[in-house]
């Protein structure tokens, strides 16, 4: 193949990329990993959407009983001696005042964590709080409505509901993990 028949096939293989890239199908073709890191990213927002009262109940359960276990001291151990027997290996000796410490401790980074989890969650959210469609996020995952229940309520078809609500988890997993979550990879086009 003479150089000038190369030139003219990378000019059109050139040309052929840009039609792929405008239609957004080049992502489609090439990512085959990235379309299962994008799925993977979005199912995780919605998981992590579902459970966010969850955390939210845990984490009023947790400071509840973590007031409890300091007010009380090591009386309150007694109540809670189910907890106990994760701490205590076969033949460990534990003082009760070193298994308070150590629920205490516990009770604690569980707080943390879950204060971690809604700070995050709440930070995705409000990103999106001018939305228009907004409102289908909280109905649908904090109300338990159907998307048939949201298209009658905002006056919409059912699959725009689906639609929007698809498009608002891509940019949640989009805040919550990166370019990873909208490209599949970490960085795509270089």
């Amino acid at each position: 193949m003479n150089a000038k028949a190369m030139k003219g096939e990378g000019i059109m293989l050139t040309q052929q990329m840009d039609r792929y890239i405008e239609n957004g199908m080049l992502a489609q073709r090439t990512a085959g990993r990235g379309c299962d890191a994008e799925k993977a990213a979005m199912h995780s927002a919605e998981q992590r959407l579902r459970q966010l009262n969850i955390v939210k109940g845990r984490l009023e359960d947790s400071r509840r009983e973590y007031s409890e276990l300091k007010d009380k001291g090591i009386a309150a151990l007694k109540r809670h001696d189910a907890s106990m027997v994760s701490l205590i290996k076969t033949g460990m000796r534990l003082s009760p005042e070193e298994v308070h410490a150590v629920q205490l401790n516990m009770l604690r980074q569980r707080i943390s964590a879950d204060k971690y989890e809604l700070k995050k969650m709440n930070s995705a959210l409000r990103a999106l709080e001018t939305d228009p469609f907004f409102g289908i996020l909280k109905q649908y995952y904090e109300q338990n409505l159907s998307d048939t229940d949201i298209a009658e309520a905002m006056g919409y078809d059912r699959s725009t509901i689906a639609r929007h609500r698809r498009r608002l988890i891509k940019l949640i997993a989009f805040r919550l993990y990166g370019s990873s979550a909208a490209y599949g990879t970490e960085q795509q086009w270089n």
